[in-house]
């Protein structure tokens, strides 16, 4: 996923405003790792179907924002992104050698 212009539909803050000028930025971007674990509801069910875990990266359209368009502060919150991406399956490789190392008798299933 590559970030444009457009997807930047926030309002900027006063206080945000006042850091990006001091520092240089003419962009804001919103962006988080969320992880969910889904357990099965039924008690029957919890040793016969697995749990699934899932990591993924949240560019936020509605509190990222641009003050002026400028190509190299978009790259860079572009390049926020792919940290992101890279730190999740990050996080998927770390959970199932986790997962393969203690031989649990639980099986967790990532999806992406």
């Amino acid at each position: 996923m590559k970030i444009t212009y457009q997807d930047y539909k926030g309002v900027p803050q006063k206080e945000i405003l006042e850091i990006m000028k001091k520092y240089d930025f003419s962009a804001s971007i919103s962006m988080r790792i969320w992880s969910v674990l889904n357990i099965p509801k039924k008690k029957k069910d919890q040793y016969r179907k697995f749990e699934k875990v899932y990591f993924s990266p949240a560019f936020e359209r509605t509190t990222s924002f641009i003050i002026t368009y400028h190509t190299v502060q978009i790259t860079i919150q572009n390049l926020y992104l792919d940290i992101c991406e890279i730190c999740t399956k990050w996080a998927r490789q770390e959970l199932t050698s986790f997962q393969d190392s203690t031989k649990a008798m639980v099986h967790l299933q990532l999806c992406i």
